[in-house]
This record gives C-alpha cells, sequence and structure tokens, in this order.
C-alpha cells in the first residue's frame, strides 16, 4: 500500500472509533463496574440482556441517521470519499458492536479459552483476508476495508448463539438507568479520549496531507504495540480489580498495588525495546519514505506509558464512582490538546503531532494525581518507577544520535546493551515487588 492508503486507513479508523461511541452511548464501560452489583444469577442475566438490546437499539438507529445525513461526517474528513471508503468502515463499526456484549460476558464468566479461541480466529480470518485483498488483487485502502467488513461478518453471527444462551431478554428499567448514569458522563470522557489520541491525523490531514497521515500512523501503529498488551492486561485486569475492590481488607490494596507496579514495570521494559530498536524496525520492514517515523515511534511511546499510569487511576476513579471527575479532567485535556495540535503542527509537522500529544497525556496524568483523594487510591512506587524509567531513557537518547553504524552492527550492540540494563532492573527492582509479601489475604 502507499503511504496515502495507509492514511486513508488510519484516518478511518479515526472515524471508527468516534462513531462507536455513539452506537454504545459508553453503555458498555459500565457493565464491569454494576455486574457484581446483582447477586442472583437471574439479575445478572437479565442485565446483560437488557445492555445487549438497548444497544442494538441505539446503535441501529445512529446507523440509519449517518446513512441519510452522509454530510455529518463529511465535514470532518474532507479528502476522503463517503463512497466506498466511509460506507464501509461505518458498516464495520456497526457489526462489530454486536461482539461487544459477547465479549464482555466472556471475561466477566471467566472464559478465558473462548475468548483466546475468538481472538484468533477473528485474527487469522481478517489477516487472510486482508492478504488477499491487499496483496493479491492490490485493492489497496479499499481492500483493507473490505476484508474487516467480511471479518466482522463472518464471525458475529458465530457470537449471537453463545449471547442467547447467557442472557434473558428483558428490558428492565433500572438495569438501563443505573448503566446510563455511568456510561453518560463518561460519554464526554471517552470523546476526550479520543481527542487525545486521534484527532492529531485530521490535523494533519488539513494542514499537511494524507501521505504525512500515513507515515505519521505508521509510527503510531508500532509504538502502539504497547496498547495490544496492555488491552489484553485490562481484559483480564478489569473484573479483578472491581471485585478485590469492593473487599474492605487492606491486603487487597496491597495486593492490587503489587499488580499494577509489575504492569508498569512491563510496560516500561516493553517500550523500552519498541523505541531502542525503532530506527531499525523501520529501516528493515519499511521502505525509506517512512524513515521519519521512527522518531515518531520513541515520542508517542513516551505519551503511551503516562496513559497507561493513567488507565490505572481511572479504575480508581470508577470504583469511586467519581466519573464526573474523570470527566472534567479528560475534557480539559482534550482542549489543550487540540490548541497544542493547531499550534505544533503547522510549525514541526508530524513532530508537532507527536509533542502535542505528549504534553497532553502528561497534563492528563498530572490532574489524575492531583485530585487523587477523590479516588480510592492505591499508592504507586514512584521512586523506583522513575528510577527505571530514567535508565530506559539514557540508551534510547545516547542511540537516537546519528550515527554510522550499519544495521546489523547497530542490531548487535543494542541488544547486548539491552540485556544487560534489563538483567540489572530485574535483579534490582522486579524481583523485589515479585518478593513482596502479601499476608492474611486469599485472592
Amino acid at each position: 500500500m502507499t503511504s496515502e492508503d495507509y492514511g486513508i486507513i488510519n484516518t478511518l479508523q479515526v472515524l471508527s472509533a468516534i462513531i462507536v461511541i455513539f452506537f454504545t452511548l459508553n453503555i458498555d464501560r459500565a457493565v464491569y463496574r454494576l455486574y457484581h452489583d446483582y447477586t442472583s444469577e437471574d439479575d445478572k442475566q437479565a442485565y446483560l440482556g437488557s445492555i445487549f438490546l438497548i444497544m442494538s437499539i441505539i446503535s441501529t438507529i445512529v446507523l440509519v441517521i449517518l446513512l441519510l445525513f452522509p454530510q455529518i461526517i463529511s465535514i470532518l474528513f474532507e479528502s476522503i470519499a463517503f463512497k466506498p471508503y466511509i460506507i464501509l468502515s461505518i458498516l464495520t463499526t456497526y457489526i462489530s458492536t454486536f461482539q461487544i456484549v459477547p465479549q464482555i460476558i466472556f471475561q466477566l464468566r471467566d472464559k478465558a479459552k473462548q475468548h483466546l479461541i475468538f481472538s484468533l480466529c477473528k485474527t487469522i480470518l481478517t489477516t487472510g483476508l486482508t492478504l488477499w485483498f491487499v496483496l493479491h488483487r492490490h485493492e489497496g485502502a479499499i481492500g483493507f476495508l473490505k476484508s474487516q467488513l467480511i471479518g466482522a461478518l463472518v464471525i458475529t453471527p458465530f457470537l449471537l448463539p453463545y449471547t442467547f444462551s447467557e442472557v434473558k431478554f428483558q428490558v428492565r428499567k433500572h438495569h438501563i438507568i443505573e448503566s446510563i448514569k455511568i456510561s453518560a458522563p463518561l460519554i464526554p470522557t471517552i470523546l476526550s479520549a479520543w481527542i487525545l489520541n486521534l484527532s492529531d491525523r485530521i490535523f494533519i490531514e488539513r494542514y499537511l496531507s494524507l501521505s504525512e497521515v500515513g507515515i505519521y500512523s505508521l509510527g503510531y501503529k508500532i509504538a502502539s504495540l504497547l496498547l495490544v498488551v496492555s488491552a489484553g492486561f485490562g481484559i483480564a485486569y478489569s473484573p479483578i480489580f472491581f471485585q478485590l475492590a469492593n473487599d474492605e481488607k487492606i491486603s487487597a490494596k496491597k495486593y492490587l498495588q503489587k499488580y499494577n507496579e509489575l504492569y508498569l514495570m512491563f510496560i516500561l521494559v516493553l517500550g523500552f525495546l519498541l523505541s531502542l530498536f525503532a530506527k531499525e524496525i523501520i529501516t528493515v520492514l519499511f521502505s525509506s519514505i517512512y524513515t521519519s517515523a521512527s522518531g515518531i515511534i520513541i515520542i508517542i511511546i513516551a505519551s503511551l506509558i503516562f496513559s497507561e499510569t493513567t488507565g490505572l487511576l481511572s479504575k480508581m476513579y470508577m470504583q469511586t464512582k467519581k466519573v464526573s471527575m474523570i470527566m472534567y479532567i479528560q475534557i480539559t485535556s482534550a482542549i489543550l490538546n487540540i490548541i497544542f495540535n493547531a499550534m505544533l503542527i503547522p510549525q514541526y509537522g508530524i513532530y508537532g503531532a507527536a509533542y502535542a500529544t505528549l504534553l497532553s497525556f502528561m497534563f492528563n496524568f498530572a490532574m489524575f494525581i492531583k485530585y487523587r483523594k477523590y479516588s480510592y487510591y492505591i499508592a504507586f512506587n514512584w521512586k523506583s518507577l522513575g528510577e527505571v524509567f530514567a535508565l530506559l531513557a539514557i540508551p534510547i537518547a545516547i542511540f537516537s544520535i546519528d550515527n554510522e553504524l550499519s544495521t546489523l552492527h547497530s542490531i548487535a550492540i543494542k541488544t547486548i546493551v539491552a540485556l544487560l540494563l534489563l538483567l540489572f532492573i530485574y535483579k534490582k527492582y522486579i524481583i523485589s515487588i515479585l518478593m513482596r509479601k502479601i499476608p492474611e489475604f486469599n485472592p
């Protein structure tokens, strides 16, 4: 695919992230918090059934509106044709909303095997279709979008029978009201999170070009490998977090603290490896037109480390139901992000977008820390985390300086440095966390 094709695809992923908020009204986010409040199996099944029905109705209404009034979307994306690009993206997002409740059920009922099988089948199918349409038939962005839609159409029907067996389709008004009480304040929060994570693509499209969107998006995509790990962690951790947070024992909080610190250590290490080998990843796997994406990877990874830490903090606010506090912080950060993008992109191009993201995520993190007294706050060992961050940042800064080493020599030297440094961090920091004892607690 050309850099312009890649720009189209990533710009439409921005669109999908916006649309799914309106398709679901973010109600699915409330399920993790409210599900354990119901004690009987009948109430739990009826609650899940209510959520499935209301999301299906809302998403269908929004779909019809978007198809009847395409100008709603065309205002945002002037350089991308509504037919076929945007229509394909909208339909894929709509079909995918019917996968949300089944995946939530997998998590809440500890069906890890089923969830893994579903994820693998979906990945294999969409990857195969993408290879067929993009590499074999050379259809570029359209081929990629077709593969996503066909994949969603094939996978979703297999999930529905399982859903029907696990829920009771009863629309109980109090289920919907309680969910909306939590989800409604989160809608501006999620929209703000979208601005923080994805709006830079729109600014680049407006001020620069779709080709520049493609280069920037590639760097962001590689950095976002960090989020692949965090997504898996979030799926497993969210139900555990809220279940343990409802335990009044102090040891429960210490158990969560240990979990949080191990996770952040892992994120720091993975971020370090991606940043250290960013230049080599681009050189080996992509054409020279994407060379500037290596610097984007490093800046975005730094941003995502702040974002992942904030993600843990947001769970603490959710536990105390202080969703309005999350909303105010996110909206403020989103406004700043727009200002930073408008100021920095015209002057510094795609690097301006990356720095705008970093500054916004740092502000977001700082605000969550400042108002932590309103949350179910679990303390972090900031001293150890700060030391590890500094240790990992030093070699990245040194190797970022231009050198004349060949790619092979560069990989060899960086590998040795990384192994020695990670061994030191494991012995000095990670083992101490693993060996930390939590008395009188059985998770």
